[in-house]
């Protein structure tokens, strides 16, 4: 890990645990819909939205890379059979985005992030909308790339491409963390950068190739790039 001159961070699932907050966030919604859309509320329960984001991704294939763009067209479409416009649509998406960014971070995330952001050049990378100024970290990050900016998602080597064109520093000199074997560690992996496969949650590895290295908390990248003397976290 000697080489690193700068790391790369997927979110969702390596930051926070992203699948209880997008619970919460269709539940506020099901309770705004019974409140401002009482024709449609009884048709669109849970699964049927979830089912209506699906079909939004086939119906918006150019678009599918941009999670807000889909959400947005699913209440949309979702919406209009029971004559509820555009206006609702958006006060709807609006809502679940405000909820999403309710997160909780792993207990060792913003103590390492700190340190990390001390050292090297640190850029968020996500599949995801995660907003970095509504969740109060932004000023650990020198840049924000996702696939809605990019206009292609993890697994896709353009996107981590974005990340040495943003720095302008070799991709081999980058290191990734990121939470899913395919998306995050795959794509880096073909892109040329340095990986490492954070597993919080006991997975096995699935996958024929393998990560530089795999680490169970952002603590444990702070030993190995030889930053722990200064962590008062470790």
């Amino acid at each position: 890990m000697q080489s690193i001159r700068a790391i790369s961070l997927d979110l969702d699932d390596t930051l926070w645990s992203i699948w209880p907050v997008i619970y919460r966030a269709e539940d506020q919604v099901q309770q705004w819909l019974k409140d401002h859309c009482p024709d449609a509320a009884p048709h669109l329960d849970i699964e049927t939205l979830r089912q209506a984001r699906i079909a939004a991704e086939k119906s918006y294939p150019h678009l599918v890379h941009d999670f807000t763009a889909i959400r947005r067209n699913t209440y949309r479409d979702a919406l209009k059979p029971f004559g509820y416009g555009q206006n609702y649509a958006d006060a709807a998406f609006d809502l679940f985005f405000e909820a999403r960014h309710e997160v909780e971070f792993y207990p060792d995330v913003l103590p390492a992030l700190e340190l990390l952001a001390s050292h090297y050049p640190l850029v968020a990378l996500s599949n995801g909308n995660a907003d970095l100024d509504r969740l109060g970290i932004s000023h650990l990050f020198d840049a924000v790339l996702n696939a809605r900016m990019v206009g292609v998602a993890k697994p896709d080597t353009s996107i981590f491409l974005a990340v040495s064109t943003t720095l302008g520093i070799p991709l081999d000199t980058i290191l990734h963390i990121g939470d899913h074997p395919v998306e995050d560690i795959g794509g880096a992996r073909r892109a040329g950068m340095k990986t490492a496969w954070i597993n919080r949650n006991d997975l096995a590895w699935d996958q024929p190739y393998q990560p530089d290295t795999i680490i169970t908390t952002l603590n444990d990248i702070i030993v190995l790039l030889d930053l722990c003397a200064e962590s008062k976290e470790l």
